[in-house]
């Protein structure tokens, strides 16, 4: 703002906003107006011209707080606008998190279906598996054929333990028939 004198105490204010003056020629105008200003008022009254010095004094100071309040809302501002971008960015990632999030949720969801299949089947196979050995054991045992037990028991151990067994079962049940006879003679 511009201030110009009009008689010897009279101040009014207009806007320098001519496009060819710049803020320095503004400057250079406001000075040269307070200076014609300070200069009719020592004329008029010293206390009068103690008071506006102390008035122009206060209104730099005023001005240069103005300045820095509006530095400050500059930077604040720009760290306003940083932030909203950050948080743009921020909630773009979110998004692409819960997309991928998602997406892991159902691959694993199909894995553990998987899984349970998997396991499922094991278990059927471990049971047949099972049932197959004792079936297989089974009619080793009962074969009558010495030769085929005996080729048995030299390339698997279960059987013939399971053919031994049977084997001792039956000489035992031999042995109590025997001395059951023998008691009687």
């Amino acid at each position: 703002m511009c201030l110009m004198a009009r008689g010897n105490a009279e101040v009014s204010s207009t806007l320098c906003n001519d496009i060819d003056e710049s803020d320095d020629e503004c400057d250079r105008d406001m000075s040269q107006e307070i200076y014609e200003i300070c200069n009719s008022l020592r004329g008029v009254n010293k206390n009068t011209y103690v008071m506006f010095k102390d008035l122009i004094t206060h209104f730099g100071k005023c001005n240069d707080l103005l300045h820095e309040e509006q530095e400050q809302n500059e930077k604040l501002d720009c760290n306003l606008l940083d932030a909203l971008e950050t948080l743009r960015d921020l909630e773009s990632y979110k998004e692409d998190i819960e997309v991928a999030h998602d997406q892991l949720k159902e691959d694993f969801e199909h894995l553990d279906l998987g899984y349970k299949n998997v396991k499922g089947e094991l278990i059927k196979l471990s049971m047949s598996y099972e049932e197959l050995q004792a079936t297989h054991v089974k009619s080793l045992v009962c074969s009558s054929s010495s030769h085929i037990v005996n080729d048995a028991c030299a390339t698997n151990s279960t059987s013939c333990e399971a053919y031994i067994l049977k084997e001792n079962v039956e000489l035992r049940a031999q042995l109590v028939l025997l001395t059951s006879n023998y008691g009687k003679l």
